[in-house]
């Protein structure tokens, strides 16, 4: 049967059937089933059911009131005391006699009709010990004795966004930087690894693919094109190792770590293919170092601005657990059980999720669409178990499991914005920024010599081009530089830290870099093996496969 509930303020009035809906004459039966908290008083002396069974301002007439009251099985008959009485309790108009059968079953039947305002009201009590009394807490504090959850929480969130907003201000201002420059040289002490992680606060295959162009540029390695085995397969590029002698260029220490991965103990690493274990290691080893010397000093998690939203977090789960005992008569064990609950999935929200807005590839659209996608997928599992265990426990409110996981999302969400540069941060990013539009504008026209423009310029910077994704724009310089739109192809088929195939040279154009080479042969290399051992051509084709890179 359809119906309405309206809250009134002594109450709720419950209108039966459909608004516009009109009964023919005649009889109809309707059973109301209803659940209320705090009709059970605990006082020392026993338990006891305080209830009026029927509202005092009943219009229509009622013909016969009966009320059955089953107290708790184990309690004993012989301890159990009623009353009844209809109309105020200090002067009724009538004292229902109450009946008491053997198995504890209270039964009250008032004598004829009641007319408005005899309202008949039972009072049954019993031994302690036999009803679970639940945490008397916070039963005379607002919002939470009377099991406000909802508002609790929205209170909560409020004082966490008041509290925060304060410091993200503070730690996003813009500062004082040096003034703008043309910086015609890389930034002191910072490898191309560094300066990529710098720039973009994250780290990626093109991290890696610098690191190795810096390497064969440095003169420890060469790459080598690898001549496909069948006709129109992709070339492969392989990395050779070659002895160093005495007094050779400095490797920084990640660069130095990405190396021993490599080439550590065998002469040549293929990149991509069956050797996908080398390239995670170096990868990850390369990660690791560049984080543990570069993240302290340039970078801040400002983790003293996120403690006042962490205490408001944890008092409004305290205050939510504390209103659910209330509401639902929850003994302390189950209230413990919805605390652990709640704060699993806040504080894992906020440490999971976090970390991963942290160090997640957000820097383009299609990553943020699919990065948003997971973490809601992965973010709704936790919430749903948590709301169907909360239910289960004290009948919890679909906006109040979902008002649990907002606040570990806000506090994500602090964590990614409290994370900027630090003072040095800041300054050697805005010099790496000031040199990357020295490679995007200027190129290598400004030398003196050609011959010192290629030996010198071109390779020096070319690992912080590739880091920086303005490789194919510095080629591109280079070959207006010289002239030609093949001047790119000339100066890398006589580097001689890359050797070309016989079936074909790299760069079939200005567009297509050694960057963008490596950095997708690293990425396919990442994944792992696609296809069976020894059949290496077999592994999809790079983007540029026709017939050569």
């Amino acid at each position: 049967v359809a119906f309405v509930t309206r809250h009134l303020p002594e109450g709720a009035r419950v209108y039966l059937g459909p608004p516009d809906a009109s009964l023919a004459p005649g009889e109809y039966t309707y059973t109301l089933s209803y659940r209320v908290n705090g009709a059970l008083g605990f006082f020392a002396d026993g338990d006891q059911l305080y209830w009026p069974i029927t509202p005092p301002s009943w219009a229509i007439p009622i013909a016969c009131a009966t009320a059955t009251v089953s107290v708790p099985p184990d309690a004993p008959v012989i301890g159990i005391r009623a009353d009844g009485w209809i109309g105020p309790r200090s002067s009724p108009f009538a004292v229902i006699p109450p009946t008491i059968d053997r198995s504890g079953v209270v039964t009250f039947v008032a004598p004829g009709p009641l007319a408005y305002q005899h309202q008949l009201t039972v009072e049954v009590s019993w031994p302690r010990g036999y009803v679970r009394e639940p945490a008397s807490i916070g039963q005379s504090w607002p919002l939470v004795g009377s099991g406000d959850t909802v508002r609790i929480e929205l209170i909560g969130l409020g004082v966490i966004v008041l509290f925060s907003t304060p410091g993200v201000l503070l730690v996003r201002r813009r500062s004082r930087l040096p003034p703008a420059a043309p910086s015609t040289r890389p930034p002191d002490q910072l490898s191309p690894a560094a300066a990529r992680f710098l720039a973009t606060s994250s780290f990626d295959e093109r991290t890696l693919a610098a690191t190795i162009v810096d390497l064969a540029v440095k003169g420890f390695l060469t790459i080598r094109e690898v001549a496909p085995s069948a006709p129109g397969a992709a070339i492969r590029l392989e990395l050779v190792k070659i002895e160093r002698r005495e007094g050779g260029a400095r490797l920084a220490p990640e660069e130095g770590a990405a190396l021993a991965e490599l080439l550590g103990s065998t002469s040549a690493c293929p990149i991509g293919g069956e050797r996908f274990r080398e390239l995670r290691r170096a990868s990850a080893e390369l990660k690791r170092l560049v984080t543990a010397l570069y993240e302290d000093r340039y970078f801040t998690h400002n983790a003293r601005y996120q403690i006042p939203a962490l205490v408001v977090a944890t008092v409004t789960m305290v205050a939510a657990t504390l209103s659910e005992m209330n509401r639902a008569a929850l003994d302390p064990r189950a209230g413990a059980i919805w605390l652990v609950m709640a704060a699993t999935l806040v504080f894992g929200t906020a440490l999971v999720l976090g970390a991963a807005l942290l160090i997640g590839q957000l820097n383009t659209p299609r990553r943020a669409l699919t990065f948003a996608a997971v973490a809601l997928a992965a973010y709704l599992f936790p919430l749903i178990i948590l709301y169907y265990v909360q239910s289960q426990l004290a009948g919890t409110s679909l906006a109040a499991a979902v008002l649990l996981g907002v606040i570990g999302l806000g506090l994500a969400l602090l964590r990614k914005l409290l994370a900027t540069p630090t003072r040095d941060g800041r300054v050697s990013r805005a010099r790496v920024e000031d040199f990357r539009a020295f490679l995007v504008a200027s190129g290598p026209e400004s030398a003196e010599d050609p011959q010192r423009r290629w030996n010198g310029i071109w390779e020096a910077f070319l690992p912080y081009a590739v880091a920086l994704e303005v490789d194919d724009r510095w080629a591109w310089s280079l070959a207006r530089a010289g002239g030609s739109a093949s001047r790119c192809d000339e100066r890398l088929t006589d580097a001689i830290w890359y050797q070309m195939a016989e079936t074909g040279q790299f760069g079939a154009g200005p567009e297509i870099s050694i960057g963008e080479v490596l950095a997708a042969l690293i990425r396919e290399g990442l994944r792992g093996p696609t296809a069976k051992a020894g059949d290496a051509d077999a592994a999809p084709r790079p983007p540029w496969a026709n017939g050569r890179p």
